[in-house]
């Protein structure tokens, strides 16, 4: 049986103590963004899967990656609590100012890379306006992404309308 070691965790500013141990002394990382409870693929489990395929293609491509997906579940646990206390209406920006932003500010993060359709969620925007608050580099990926990986080995982004590719 799995046991969740974060269940003693009750904030968002916990957490991300907690993910900033976890990587610190490492450098240039990616952290993907994209839609996770808010659009995306219609659920939060298959907005995740996304997630974790990427990220595995980007540490078998040997990228250094901030995987937040094992935080997700606490996350939404935290964000449950706080909205039947309620502490927020619609959207709980608590999450993307305690939890994220001290990550981005970190200096850790160097390059954020959007899913297609980052744009429809509340927190990728923010993550997008944040990174460019603190000069990480922003990447889009092709809509097309998996397939093109799938066919080619080439995983294909955007950055201020230039390609930029890295294959395996």
């Amino acid at each position: 049986m799995l046991v969740n070691t974060y269940s003693h965790v009750e904030t968002y500013a916990e957490f991300s103590e907690i993910a900033l141990q976890q990587i610190a002394g490492k450098r240039d990382l990616i952290e993907v963004c994209g839609p996770i409870s808010t659009s995306g693929k219609g659920s939060i489990e298959e907005n995740l899967k996304e997630f974790e395929i990427l990220i595995g293609i980007l540490k078998e491509l040997s990228f250094q990656v901030f995987d937040q997906t094992p935080y997700e579940k606490d996350l939404h646990r935290i964000k449950d609590t706080r909205a039947r206390m309620g502490l927020f209406e619609k959207y709980d920006y608590a999450l993307l100012e305690e939890f994220y932003r001290p990550i981005m500010e970190s200096g850790i993060i160097t390059t954020l890379l959007f899913l297609p359709g980052y744009e429809t969620s509340t927190g990728s925007k923010w993550e997008e306006v944040c990174g460019l608050e603190n000069d990480l580099r922003a990447l889009y990926l092709d809509p097309r992404w998996q397939k093109q990986y799938q066919n080619s080995g080439v995983l294909r982004v955007y950055s201020q309308c230039n390609i930029a590719e890295q294959s395996n």
